[in-house]
């Protein structure tokens, strides 16, 4: 069986990129001799990717009939939803954009008559808020899929029109610790570990830009008193590499520093495992990136979890294990949500989330088993996606300050150095304004 893999795994950014890692180990398990490819909106592997070789998703719906493998599984992240942006992927106005590609193109390559993919799930996916409407549309196009599924009760909330619903399904990031034996992952983890930390013996913390306000004041005082409480240090782990988690965690740690709490920072864009490893062998984690919780959940530590909002991917995906009071907005917030999941039966939540977790990856592995041929062409399908691309396309023509900055943004980023030296002087220009708190 020959499987594409779809996803971002071409950002800088943990949760994207260990999806692969875990989706083709579990595949393998039932399918011995199965082959995967990788796609993503780029050709350009992140460095922290475990695999060397990406393919880049169709460009426009001319192109889908490029895949050649059996199979098409779109893996985690928010990658449904509809719109180009000047942000992680910044793609011409004339193409299709970076959530089309990731989830529309596949859905469309199936649907081609004679098409050499005869399967494609999306599979306990995360979905954009988009508007009622364009949300139906949405909705109407993964009907045309053979399996669609979501991570969180918001999601399936919002992807639906008329009789079209989808299931909501347990993240198999929670089956993380299956990947090495316990004794590989503590083995890798004091490989990586400062000098002056112990396994066991530290909380990790982490928080990207954006959210808490950029109040790095707040965050640094809520992440003492979990150290305080704890007695042990922290070791401030970069998890989302893309938007500057280190520049920030610099910051961070100078106020850590101030406030007396032992503190280090994990330097480096490291492979996805070794950050498995340094969180899965914590004391506990407290942090904005969600799979860094999903890990920690995996290997039955605490959490504390800062979201942007209570009806987002955070608290959905911890909701859908049964999981509360681990998630809250303001930076305050945190120690209570690490003394609320400190106090729970942490093994038990474990069992029960990767029980879930493992229900759910088999109802994909039925899947594949039982598919037959090429998939019936959807009319319905067919169409919303053509109207979905054309709206798409309308959009972008139309001049305005978003289609100006996308320019610009461009041509900053056809020239690597250039485009970094921006992106780093807008991340100082975000932290500044959080040390003037």
């Amino acid at each position: 069986m020959k499987i594409g893999l779809v996803g971002t795994f071409d950002v800088n950014n943990f949760g994207d990129c260990m999806f692969p890692e875990l989706y083709a180990h579990l595949l393998k398990e039932e399918f011995a001799d199965a082959t995967f490819e990788l796609y993503s909106p780029t050709s350009i592997p992140a460095d922290i990717l475990s695999f060397s070789r990406l393919r880049s998703l169709p460009k426009t719906l001319n192109d889908v009939a490029k895949f050649k493998e059996d199979s098409l599984i779109l893996v985690g992240g928010e990658t449904v939803g509809v719109g180009h942006s000047s942000g992680t992927y910044n793609f011409s106005n004339s193409t299709l954009s970076a959530y089309l590609r990731l989830w529309l193109g596949p859905v469309m390559a199936t649907l081609n008559d004679g098409a050499t993919p005869t399967f494609f799930a999306a599979h306990c996916v995360g979905a954009k808020k988009m508007k009622d409407s364009v949300s139906a549309q949405v909705a109407e196009v993964l009907s045309g899929a053979s399996r669609c599924s979501f991570r969180d009760a918001f999601s399936v909330s919002w992807i639906q029109s008329g009789d079209i619903s989808f299931e909501r399904e347990t993240d198999p990031m929670f089956l993380i610790d299956h990947l090495m034996a316990g004794t590989e992952w503590k083995e890798l983890a004091s490989k990586n570990l400062p000098n002056t930390f112990e396994p066991s013996k530290y909380v990790v913390a982490q928080i990207s830009a954006g959210y808490g306000g950029n109040d790095i004041t707040a965050w640094a005082k809520a992440v003492a008193e979990i150290s305080e409480k704890t007695r042990m240090p922290i070791l401030l782990l970069p998890i989302c590499h893309f938007l500057g988690d280190e520049e920030v965690l610099k910051i961070a740690s100078k106020r850590l520093d101030v406030l007396g709490v032992k503190n280090t920072i994990a330097r480096g864009e490291v492979n996805v495992k070794v950050t498995a490893a340094l969180i899965g062998q914590s004391a506990g984690y407290c942090g904005s990136s969600l799979h860094g919780a999903v890990t920690a959940v995996a290997f039955s530590r605490p959490i504390a979890v800062l979201g942007h909002s209570m009806d987002g991917k955070h608290e959905g995906s911890m909701r859908a294990i049964g999981v509360s009071g681990s998630v809250t907005t303001a930076s305050a917030g945190l120690p209570a949500c690490f003394e609320t999941t400190s106090k729970t039966d942490l093994n038990e939540t474990r069992s029960r989330a990767q029980k879930a977790a493992r229900d759910c990856f088999d109802g994909l592995v039925l899947s594949l088993k039982q598919a037959r041929g090429p998939n019936e062409r959807n009319d319905l399908a067919v169409d919303a996606a053509y109207a979905l691309v054309a709206a798409e396309a309308q959009t972008a023509r139309q001049f305005g300050p978003a289609r100006l900055k996308r320019t610009l943004l461009r041509v900053l980023h056809s020239v690597p150095l250039i485009g970094s030296g921006y992106r780093n002087m807008r991340l100082r220009q975000r932290i500044n304004k959080s040390i003037s708190r």
